[in-house]
């Protein structure tokens, strides 16, 4: 169980701060989404590594309430919790813990919703655990080396380095390779997405620098034409 995942958004360290904190090689501040790109990237990461876990994790999380605005009307309209934007949709359920710890199930999958038949405004409970963990065993017997390979393939395409995923393979035994090829497409498919991901805010990075650029370009050319000896000519030339 970890208490509480919300640190790592919004803790000290976290990503938040870590936006905030980003900055270029020449030391400027990062705007837009070019202070998110890295962070972004190392939260994927973390989930990755979560998610290829070979053990089962419950989550805790902050939460904060979600508001509406309809012109001067304020309006509640629940609580969310405090971590990334996409994490509820990376978990196999979802509780949101309201009225003095009575649950209220936000996502599930409909076969294990229907076997867990919690009642509206009831406090979960052992029993709801055992339904879940039952509902898991059910599924096809995990092949823990290929998470592992998986997930260690996984890491090294985030770096958008193809070269880098091909070594990696070569490196492998004949066995592992074996397993490895059943993932490949789908991990060669993230190499590219990060690379391109990669690519597109070097550009940005590199359209700011050269805005920049022209920018002083241009104010040095403004400033050869009103020197003072040009300004004498055209005086001399007037008389």
């Amino acid at each position: 169980m970890i208490d509480s995942i919300s640190h790592e958004w919004e803790g000290i360290g976290g990503c938040l701060e870590l936006a905030e904190e980003g900055r270029t090689k020449d030391g400027k501040i990062l705007q837009g989404l070019n202070k998110w790109a890295k962070v972004k990237m190392e939260h994927r990461k973390l989930m990755q590594y979560l998610l290829q876990a070979k053990i089962h994790i419950i989550f805790c999380a902050r939460a904060k309430e979600l508001l509406g605005q309809n012109g001067q009307t304020i309006t509640y309209k629940g609580i969310i919790p405090i971590q990334e934007r996409n994490f509820s949709f990376e978990m196999l359920t979802t509780f949101y813990m309201e009225n003095s710890g009575k649950v209220k199930l936000e996502k599930c999958q409909r076969s294990l919703a229907n076997n867990l038949q919690l009642k509206e405004n009831e406090f979960i409970n052992e029993r709801h655990g055992k339904i879940i963990l039952n509902w898991i065993n059910q599924g096809e017997k995990v092949n823990f080396r290929e998470k592992e390979l998986k997930a260690e393939s996984t890491e090294i395409a985030m770096s958008g380095n193809v070269e880098d995923l091909k070594n990696w393979f070569l490196k492998l035994n004949k066995e592992d390779q074996l397993i490895a090829k059943s993932f490949a497409e789908d991990v060669k498919r993230t190499c590219e997405e990060y690379n391109k991901k990669i690519q597109e805010d070097s550009n940005l990075q590199g359209e700011e620098k050269v805005s920049a650029k022209d920018l002083s370009n241009l104010l040095s050319k403004q400033n050869e034409s009103i020197k003072p000896q040009n300004q004498k000519q055209n005086i001399d030339e007037l008389l």
